[in-house]
Formats: C-alpha cells, structure tokens, sequence
C-alpha cells in the first residue's frame, strides 16, 4: 500500500502538468464567430421552433 506522503508527492506535480497541458490545449482551435446583434433572433431551428425555424403547434 502506498502510503499517503508518497502519493502526495507523486500526484502533486502529475497534477500540475495535467493542469498545464489542459490550458494550453483547451484554446488552441479558436476560430472567429459571425456576431449577431442581441436583440436579433437568430435563423434556424430553436429549442420550440421546427427545421424552418418557425414555432409548430401541431405538425403536419
């Protein structure tokens, strides 16, 4: 069994790196997004609105 000073000691710095590489890879696919302004509703479908984008009561 491992005692618990040598597991501090090896999942320290295992954290750390763990940590570093995380952050250095979690941005590295930016790509710029087209702006819409806040008060515009975006086209397409929403969470209540069909594949038109338009709001379906009962479907076809």
């Amino acid at each position: 069994m491992v005692s618990n000073a040598k597991l501090k000691r090896i999942a320290g710095p295992g954290a750390a790196l763990a940590a570093v590489i995380l952050l250095a890879t979690a941005c590295a696919q930016i790509e710029p997004m087209e702006y819409t302004e806040i008060h515009e509703i975006q086209p397409g479908p929403g969470l209540l609105s069909g594949k038109d984008g338009a709001f379906v009561l009962y479907g076809d």
